[in-house]
């Protein structure tokens, strides 16, 4: 199992995930911790610096400081890239969209985690080009991980729980965050400082995650999917 945060579709065999990869693109720079000029809010440069060199190396440490996750051998930890999710750019994002699509396609639940300032664009896109039937599942944190009642990792916790249910499969992209499951083309960021900061205004929850364990009640029709092979077009509006 691997945990994360090109292209041939595979059929689940079973109902269990037994692989999740996992990849850090933004672990620490939400939008809570931003001045609005978007310089990071008491941290220095120095640590911004230290941080962004630091992450790839610790994505490891993180999975080895919860015990839930450390304690099964079939998680990897690996990082594709570590940028504050606000200065992510589109070839970014469908890099990160694809490779968790290859990585579904092969069999494998995904956990990606990203940052709150663009997760929902991101999951929406990821969404728009998944194909395959093991889920993808989007999650973040508000708090740093220094701050006291930090929720990334009960976050990325709740995420693997997901990822791994034989409900989710066939589901497409979802957003877990807060012990809640969204859909991907539904979630919206609508509070920065609740730990509850997506909701579904249109459809509401697809379900929750309690202790470890999701429950989910309800599904989504997914659309059929679309692989872009780049998003720099012009598109004329008449």
């Amino acid at each position: 199992m691997a945990l994360i945060s090109d292209y041939q579709q595979r059929q689940m065999r079973d109902t269990e995930l037994r692989r999740f990869d996992r990849w850090f693109v933004d672990t620490a720079m939400g939008p809570a911790y931003r001045c609005r000029d978007g310089r990071a809010r008491g941290v220095k440069p120095d640590e911004v610096a230290r941080w962004r060199g630091e992450v790839e190396a610790h994505v490891d440490a993180m999975i080895a400081a919860i015990p839930s996750l450390s304690s099964r051998g079939d998680v990897e930890a690996r990082t594709i890239m570590s940028v504050p999710s606000a200065h992510l750019t589109l070839d970014d994002q469908l890099l990160i969209c694809r490779t968790a699509r290859d990585a579904a396609r092969r069999g494998i639940g995904v956990v990606v985690t990203h940052g709150t300032d663009t997760l929902e664009e991101t999951a929406m896109l990821c969404d728009v080009i998944h194909d395959a039937d093991a889920p993808i599942v989007f999650t973040g944190a508000i708090r740093t991980a220094s701050a006291p009642g930090a929720d990334g990792p009960a976050n990325v916790v709740d995420a693997v729980s997901v990822a791994s249910s034989a409900a989710a499969q066939g589901m497409g992209t979802l957003v877990v965050f807060g012990g809640e499951i969204h859909h991907a083309r539904c979630a919206r960021k609508t509070d920065t400082t609740s730990l509850t900061a997506f909701s579904s205004p249109q459809t509401g929850l697809l379900g929750r995650v309690t202790e470890g364990h999701s429950t989910i009640w309800a599904r989504l029709p997914r659309n059929p999917a679309v692989d872009p092979a780049r998003l720099d077009g012009s598109v004329p509006i008449v």
